[in-house]
């Protein structure tokens, strides 16, 4: 700031700024902008993430929710379905059993869909299109009523996200185990 004086009064008055020092002030307040702007920007790209991390561990907990239910009222099979007196058996890509009303039920994988079919009926997807379903691994214990084992399937789901410009994101793994309803041992 430049400092004038009056030679009228004696007296000194202000002028104004000098280039130099409104130069300076706005170099220093774009460097506090830009970092206000950056940890702003890094914050919403965050909160994306999370948001799709959430909608796909929601997707999925409603997938392996809906098998389980159908999974723990599975019934023991006459042959119609899959082998007779098996409980449930693991299909080409997925699982297959009786259900509670007697129609044969199968979960499986397809095209990075999981997908659910009835009497060998339409398929339906079980999962959105934005969630693409990377693995699905069945493991069974106690297939049958000989091994003297409650019935019991571990399900592993491994998915990601899909967005609008067909980019990967979010990946996860949910596994669940489901045994049957009523006590099924000898």
């Amino acid at each position: 700031m430049r400092l004038e004086k009056d030679y009228t009064t004696g007296s000194k008055k202000e002028k104004g700024l000098t280039l130099i020092e409104v130069l300076i002030c706005i170099f220093i307040f774009s460097l506090i902008m830009g970092s206000v702007f950056d940890l702003l920007y890094s914050q919403i790209r965050t909160q994306n993430k999370i948001l799709k991390e959430s909608v796909l561990f929601d997707n999925l907990s409603y997938s392996l929710e809906y098998m389980g239910r159908f999974l723990r009222m599975a019934k023991r099979d006459d042959g119609s379905c899959i082998s007779a007196n098996s409980f449930m058996e693991i299909s080409a890509a997925g699982i297959k059993f009786k259900n509670y009303k007697n129609q044969c039920q199968e979960f499986y994988l397809d095209s990075g869909a999981l997908k659910q079919k009835i009497n060998n009926g339409q398929p339906i997807n079980l999962t959105p299109t934005n969630v693409v379903v990377e693995q699905f691994n069945i493991y069974l214990v106690g297939r049958t009523r000989v091994d003297g084992l409650q019935p019991r399937a571990t399900l592993l789901l491994k998915a990601k996200t899909k967005t609008e410009k067909l980019i990967y994101s979010s990946s996860i793994q949910a596994q669940t185990t489901i045994s049957a309803r009523n006590l099924d041992v000898k």
